[in-house]
């Protein structure tokens, strides 16, 4: 092999691993913000003043988070909306934890796959929420960013009953027995 071919090689050899370098960072830099997303949106009885904002700072402008039939926010009023009125839906207490990450980086986007798991107080109940984040991630002058947080609940029960007695929650109900 002569010194061109063996140049070529050897500058090939490290754009791969660069590549690849880039993308383990680029899985990490995903792991750390939806640690801070858990973290931020996790209520312990007191919430900071600047609470949603923490929150918001996960998300682009236009991120959405949606929980299917549990709630649904698009943007900063949307957040204010389901988190900054957390006490109004009785929601008193959360912690959750995203675990088993699958993340896909392709260019300047990237899909998380989650499971989650949230231990809740609302309304005095204490309740149990686990299921899949299905997440759409991308790349902004400041960092990787949430596009879009989909939570797919498998469960959604009261701990008094647990998944295999009650696995989702009435909602719709509740909601007409709150408004009456």
């Amino acid at each position: 092999m002569d010194q061109t071919a063996a140049l070529e090689a050897l500058m090939n050899r490290v754009e791969q691993l660069e590549n690849r370098v880039r993308i383990a960072e680029d899985i990490e830099a995903i792991q750390q913000l939806t640690a801070r997303y858990c973290r931020a949106s996790d209520k312990l009885d007191v919430m900071p003043p600047d609470y949603v904002e923490h929150i918001a700072e996960c998300f682009t402008e236009d991120g959405i988070w949606d929980g299917g039939p549990i709630f649904r926010a698009e943007g900063m009023e949307g957040f204010q909306e389901l988190w900054g009125r957390g006490g109004e839906r009785g929601i008193s207490f959360i912690i959750h934890r995203a675990t088993n990450p699958v993340i896909t980086v392709t260019g300047d986007t990237a899909r998380g796959l989650w499971h989650m798991l949230a231990l809740v107080i609302e309304h005095g109940d204490a309740l149990w929420t686990a299921g899949l984040y299905d997440n759409l991630y991308v790349r902004t002058p400041s960092g990787w960013k949430i596009k879009l947080m989909n939570y797919e609940p498998w469960f959604w029960s009261r701990h008094s009953q647990g998944w295999a007695t009650e696995r989702f929650r009435d909602f719709e109900a509740e909601q007409r027995l709150a408004a009456s």
